[in-house]
């Protein structure tokens, strides 16, 4: 094919392969919580954490290059947050995996910044896979939250607390740990009311529920827990929601950042 089609014709096929699940709609019903879906187990956590053993080892490889490779854009934010702060840096990354993010930071400022703690946390699987590739006493894994009393400045969630039954609770927790930014990646927003739907999109009879986040709902829930909007943004991600009527319409996923008031 490569002698047969010029680098454009190229890119395109390439481009329709990769896209063709997102252009099935990959979400299915409005409902107002989990309880109502009937979900099949999505990833078992050996399959998880295999999955993020390699790419965190992937972004692990990128480290000392003068230029790292391109990453998606949402994946340059954190970095570009740490690069903006001085002084020791304490960060929680719920939902990390096998410390992916933790290597695409490393990355992109140069080096394992040696005044960064990286707290990750994900299944116990997922957890002990991070731990076997990263001797860096700067990365920490637990599959559990921290206590309350610990403190962080940066909370990080990349495509990770639409995942969660009570996904206000968790915010609550987030807040808790004071952090002068909580930066929500990826994540499912529209401009409507808060809804669960099933998302079918992540392997063969695998149907799992996520939140779809109301704009307004968000804020007003994060403003009780004394944070404020300073940063929003579509990603370019767009997913195929003709299946749904307009009012819930929600086929693109934004970043979202909330500092204290």
């Amino acid at each position: 094919m490569k002698r047969l089609l010029p680098w454009h014709l190229r890119r395109t096929v390439a481009y329709a392969r990769t896209s063709y699940a997102s252009r099935k709609p990959p979400f299915q019903g409005v409902y107002p919580d989990f309880g109502m879906i009937k979900q099949t187990p999505g990833y078992s956590d050996q399959g998880w954490s295999e999955s993020s053993k390699f790419a965190a080892k992937r972004a692990r490889d990128q480290i000392g290059t003068k230029i790292p490779s391109v990453m998606p854009h949402s994946k340059n934010l954190l970095p570009i947050l740490v690069a903006s702060l001085k002084g020791p840096v304490r960060i929680l990354d719920f939902g990390g995996a096998a410390g992916l993010d933790f290597g695409n930071l490393s990355a992109s400022l140069g080096g394992i910044p040696k005044d960064v703690s990286y707290m990750v946390v994900d299944t116990a699987g997922t957890c002990a896979a991070g731990r076997s590739i990263w001797e860096s006493e700067n990365i920490a894994f637990t599959s559990e939250l921290p206590a309350e009393t610990e403190r962080f400045d940066i909370v990080y969630a990349y495509s990770a607390i639409q995942y969660l039954d009570d996904f206000r609770h968790g915010l609550k927790k987030f807040a808790a740990y004071q952090p002068e930014a909580i930066l929500l990646c990826h994540h499912p927003v529209y401009f409507g009311e808060s809804f669960v739907r099933c998302q079918s999109n992540m392997g063969a009879g695998l149907e799992v529920a996520q939140w779809v986040f109301g704009f307004d709902d968000l804020i007003e829930t994060m403003s009780d827990l004394g944070y404020q909007l300073s940063f929003r943004e579509y990603t370019p991600a767009e997913y195929n929601v003709d299946n749904y009527a307009d009012d819930a319409k929600a086929g693109r996923t934004a970043n979202l950042m909330f500092v204290p008031k």
